[in-house]
């Protein structure tokens, strides 16, 4: 399968892993949202399996550095180490120019709605992850 990086069971680090195949949830879009897929990691070949789009990127990907509403994360609600699921639902942060990656607002904070419908204010970028661009 291809090579890619994910994030090991939601956490912080990167790790380089190969896609080994993916399970598509029947309300799929075609988005990639709702995919769930099994890797296997290049340095010690554990496999982990029921990945979320959101934990994985092509390598060199990056995260978008001004986040906007409307965007599916993962956040260590209150700051804990595991991860939820949610929605960006207010973020500081602008975009100067969309063409300059180095012309803008970066993003500080946001708040979430987590999927059990719980919300959080002033979450800071380091507590949450949105997909890679």
């Amino acid at each position: 399968g291809s090579e890619v990086e994910v994030r090991y069971k939601g956490r912080e680090k990167w790790f380089r892993a190969f896609l080994l195949n993916y399970t598509t949830d029947d309300d799929d879009d075609f988005s990639g949202l709702h995919h769930s897929y099994h890797v296997k990691y290049r340095d010690d070949g554990s496999e982990e399996s029921n990945v979320p789009r959101i934990r994985i990127r092509h390598i060199g990907q990056l995260e978008p550095l001004v986040i906007k509403a409307g965007l599916r994360c993962e956040a260590r609600y209150g700051g804990g180490k595991k991860c939820f699921g949610g929605v960006i639902i207010w973020a500081d942060g602008k975009d100067i120019d969309d063409s300059n990656r180095e012309n803008c607002l970066p993003t500080t904070q946001a708040m979430i709605e987590y999927d059990d419908g719980d919300k959080e204010a002033s979450v800071p970028r380091d507590m949450f992850y949105v997909q890679c661009v």
